[in-house]
């Protein structure tokens, strides 16, 4: 089992390093099927060495090796992260269809939760990969319907919310992108847990908040309370009951 997590989080980094340049190309309309990963200070393509995940940045020490400047930890970061919510996976659904799907839900979150930080947005892109992926989830553990419902019902509620500060608080408490997010969401947990879902973002949101500094007019990255949240409640359903 321990040779399954480290590969688990080898992979993980690997993945991680792609979410890193996948949020960061959408969400400044760069190309990120066929472009070649440069640096964003000189433009200078990178080499092998440079692409190595984590371990490049740190061969690099932290520097492009072409101008110097310093490289974003936001790079080693995501890819730590994505490594931690791989190695998640495999030590919770070993090595299984689950597993693989587990992977790929942790990969698109982190980069969600990367460009929602970032730029306060959550790609449409990601959105349909998370919702492709939770219905082939559904689908493979027999919660497909339940999971449809509770997708139709998240969303729904999200979209009541949404209308009901716009009108009666004159603010935007919640973006189109979080409602699509309480769609695709709702097709990995299923209508058993949206409770414990709407709960639970709530109140990572709250926190966020309160350690960011921001009030109830302030745009907070919601999106990330959402992965968070929707990432613990998928890992925690074999070893929990709710």
């Amino acid at each position: 089992m321990i040779g399954e997590i480290f590969v688990g989080g080898m992979f993980g980094l690997v993945l991680g390093s792609f979410a890193g340049a996948l949020s960061y190309r959408l969400v400044n309309d760069q190309d990120w099927i066929a472009k070649r990963s440069s640096c964003p200070q000189c433009g200078m393509q990178l080499g092998i060495a440079d692409l190595i995940p984590l371990f490049g940045f740190m061969l690099r020490r932290g520097k492009c090796a072409h101008c110097a400047q310093p490289i974003s930890w936001r790079y080693p970061i995501i890819e730590i992260v994505n490594a931690f919510g791989c190695i998640l996976a495999v030590a919770t659904f070993g090595t299984s269809i689950n597993a693989a799907f587990v992977i790929g839900l942790a990969t698109i979150l982190v980069a969600m939760a990367a460009a929602d930080f970032e730029a306060q947005i959550l790609p449409d892109e990601l959105q349909i990969a998370l919702a492709i992926l939770g219905a082939g989830f559904a689908y493979q553990n027999g919660t497909f319907l339940s999971g449809l419902t509770a997708g139709v019902l998240g969303a729904g509620l999200g979209l009541l919310l949404r209308t009901f500060y716009r009108r009666v608080r004159k603010i935007d408490a919640l973006g189109l992108g979080d409602i699509k997010f309480f769609g695709a969401a709702g097709l990995w947990i299923g209508l058993d847990h949206l409770s414990w879902f709407l709960g639970l973002s709530a109140l990572i949101g709250v926190a966020l908040a309160l350690v960011m500094g921001k009030g109830m007019k302030d745009r907070i990255p919601f999106g990330v309370a959402l992965a968070i949240a929707l990432f613990v409640l998928v890992v925690g359903r074999p070893i929990a009951s709710f």
